[in-house]
């Protein structure tokens, strides 16, 4: 496959994709969107795509970044 043809086929992909707004995702979050700009600065949070002057979320990135958050316990196990 050519550089050009991967080109296309993730251009294609990320045509498919849904993408939020810092407003959508804030609310789906239960923060604010002031924090999620923060999380932004700090390099914290759901990945982002800028488009210009905005920024937008893809869904997929916010399920990664929710999944990378889920734990099923509060305890922190000993490291040996």
């Amino acid at each position: 496959m050519s550089k050009f043809e991967n080109l296309d086929a993730k251009l294609l992909e990320r045509s498919l994709e849904v993408f939020l707004t810092p407003t959508n995702v804030a609310n789906a979050l239960g923060i604010s969107a002031k924090t999620l700009a923060n999380w932004r600065v700090s390099g914290f949070g759901p990945k982002y795509v800028k488009l210009g002057s905005r920024v937008v979320y893809s869904t997929a990135e916010l399920v990664i970044f929710v999944e990378s958050r889920t734990r099923t316990s509060t305890s922190i196990p000993l490291e040996v």
